[in-house]
């Protein structure tokens, strides 16, 4: 209950937490949807808010059955891309999720290396 009432009370003291982490979110959609446009990888990224996911398929996404006939294997490919070769974390297949302490560079980094990921050609399907 303690750590409950300190981010309510942090959320009380700084009204522009969420303003932050869902530019950053949509900053974010955005970039990697360009990135994976320009390299013609057939991509939709999805989320809300502080929320995003890439989903490898050419058809939008847009229940659990367009998820799950996603293309799963390339998805963890590119996530473990990221870990290994940029230091950026994300739990294979899972969503990304922005906090209050990400900044801007850290959306021009992943998008960064989502491009030399892409330009690579390990997402080729």
């Amino acid at each position: 209950m303690v750590a409950g009432l300190a981010t309510l009370n942090f959320l009380r003291k700084n009204p522009g937490v969420y303003e932050k982490i869902d530019r950053l979110g949509i900053m974010a959609r955005k970039g990697l949807a360009k990135t994976f446009a320009e390299e013609k990888i057939p991509c939709q990224v999805t989320g809300t808010g502080s929320l995003f996911l890439t989903h490898f398929a050419s058809t939008p996404v847009r229940n659990a059955t367009d998820v799950a006939t996603s293309n799963r294997e390339l998805l963890t490919k590119y996530h473990l891309a990221l870990m290994a070769d940029h230091g950026i974390f994300f739990l294979p297949t899972k969503m990304g999720a922005l906090s209050y302490s990400h900044q801007e560079v850290d959306i021009k980094n992943l998008v960064e290396a989502t491009d030399k990921i892409a330009r690579s050609g390990l997402l080729s399907q």
